[in-house]
């Protein structure tokens, strides 16, 4: 596993860029900024960096087992990450602060992208091969609805409109995308 740390001079990043992590990634910062988490698919894990220095340096605290093939990670405020695993089926839930797993939530088949909503009460879960979106309640952890979606989900993304988690919109892509006959982009 490798980390490239690129300093990017005297550019000041703001904090917005960390407060609300709402589209599906392999790599993560607390909304503090004082932890990445980076998603290893090759290894069945994930890592978890201190930054250091305002950026410019990283310190390994962890490398994590989760479940097969890991895709994606979610990170709530600064002391939770979720991770996809799409051939364990599975969410693994990572407490940042003891640095080890705290909870494996089942899903549907093949989980690949994942998204929280902004306030963090909702983890919204792409699951590839079952055409179906789990959703998590982060405070349960537990899955309280899937929604069939068809096709081969795979991405996530949501809305920050401000204000309640119920009053954004959640984006799905499907791998498999297939041009609508007449539609936009024919």
């Amino acid at each position: 596993m490798m980390v490239c740390l690129i300093f990017l001079g005297m550019i000041t990043v703001p904090t917005s860029v960390y407060a609300t992590p709402t589209r599906s990634t392999t790599i993560a910062l607390t909304k503090n900024g004082s932890k990445l988490v980076v998603v290893n698919t090759d290894s069945n894990s994930v890592s978890v960096f201190e930054v250091k220095s305002n950026g410019q340096s990283l310190n390994l605290l962890a490398e994590i087992p989760v479940g097969k093939e890991p895709q994606c990670v979610a990170v709530k405020g600064n002391g939770r990450a979720y991770i996809t695993n799409a051939a364990s089926g599975s969410v693994w839930s990572i407490d940042l602060d003891k640095l080890r797993v705290a909870k494996k939530i089942l899903v549907g088949t093949e989980p690949r992208g994942c998204a929280l909503m902004p306030q963090g009460s909702l983890l919204y879960v792409a699951n590839h091969t079952e055409g179906t979106v789990s959703v998590i309640s982060t405070a349960s952890k537990t899955v309280i609805k899937t929604i069939k979606v068809g096709g081969n989900p795979m991405a996530i993304a949501i809305t920050d409109k401000g204000g309640a988690d119920k009053d954004q919109t959640v984006f799905v892509t499907d791998f498999f995308a297939r041009l609508i006959k007449n539609g936009p982009g024919e």
